[in-house]
């Protein structure tokens, strides 16, 4: 597999400045994303969609095979999480409800679907490392256990499991202080940014319940 700084001297100035565009774009989408997450508006999954498609065709330019396959798994579940969050919000609104059909509630994991989520992304995890074909790398095995987590995340976040934040939140500290302790202070101040935000959803949706409850 060439290596991804190999891979980058090799694209002219204009396809550099296309994929920097792309890649941008791409992050404000997934900003728009999360806000509209935490808020639980359905079209959230829209922004997902196309920050997922951006960011697919950065993936393919710089040809990395796994972060490839990553996106269109999550350009998949941006789709299942629409129609999904868009199809129980209209069952909700509507003055008729089927019996056999529940609302879309805020709900956490049963035990054992959270020992399946670890394995699976254990799984993830030593897939992506071997793939890339690299000795050991820290920042490797960090960019394999955030990638696991984060397609666990994005499919409990169309299902509406609270315990979704918390997948993300442990990796994501985790690598921050890693970040810290190899004094690289850019990638832990992001990472400690993202903990921020991902503990304000957890929050917001923990709250969501106890209302719900009552």
């Amino acid at each position: 597999m060439e290596n991804n700084l190999s891979i980058l001297e090799k694209l002219s100035t204009n396809e550099l400045m296309f994929i920097g565009a792309f890649f941008i774009m791409a992050t404000i989408f997934f900003i728009i994303f999360f806000i509209l997450l935490i808020l639980q508006k359905h079209i959230c999954w829209i922004c997902a969609f196309l920050g997922s498609l951006l960011y697919l065709v950065t993936s393919f330019k710089l040809r990395l095979q796994i972060e490839s396959i990553e996106t269109i798994l999550s350009i998949s579940i941006s789709i299942y999480g629409y129609y999904k969050w868009k199809y129980f919000q209209n069952i909700n609104a509507s003055n008729y409800i089927k019996k056999d059909i529940k609302s879309l509630h805020i709900t956490v994991s049963k035990p054992k679907d959270t020992i399946l989520y670890v394995i699976f992304a254990i799984l993830i995890t030593i897939l992506y490392v071997f793939a890339n074909n690299k000795v050991f790398d820290i920042n490797l095995l960090l960019d394999a256990v955030l990638s696991s987590s984060s397609v666990i995340t994005f499919y409990l976040f169309a299902k509406k499991r609270l315990d979704s934040w918390l997948y993300t939140i442990f990796p994501i500290l985790i690598s921050g202080i890693v970040y810290f302790i190899i004094n690289l202070y850019s990638e832990g101040f992001i990472d400690l940014f993202i903990v921020i935000i991902f503990s304000l959803g957890y929050y917001k949706w923990r709250k969501s319940i106890s209302t719900h409850k009552q």
